[in-house]
């Protein structure tokens, strides 16, 4: 969505209290600016929490295969010292 859109979508009343005009167009050139400025820092902050989720899935996925590698070895483990008692 463009900024246009975006901010024809905010409800009437939240641009009215704080005295923004209901329309992007009928923002003035310091508004736009301000509106333009926002729309991009808020989509710098999106594009970082992605990236910061994206190596969370990262770091998690690593460390359940290495889980995973831990588990067989103590279930292989576990079966060699039961299969001793018998």
């Amino acid at each position: 969505m463009t900024n246009e859109e975006n901010y024809n979508s905010i409800v009437y009343y939240i641009k009215d209290d704080i005295g923004f005009p209901f329309y992007y167009d009928e923002l003035s050139v310091e508004q736009k600016y301000f509106v333009d400025s926002f729309a991009e820092n808020y989509e710098d902050s999106i594009e970082n929490v992605i990236t910061d989720l994206e190596l969370t899935v990262s770091d998690l996925e690593r460390d359940l295969a290495v889980a995973e590698i831990e588990c067989r070895k103590l279930k292989k483990e576990i079966y060699e010292l039961e299969g001793r008692r018998d």
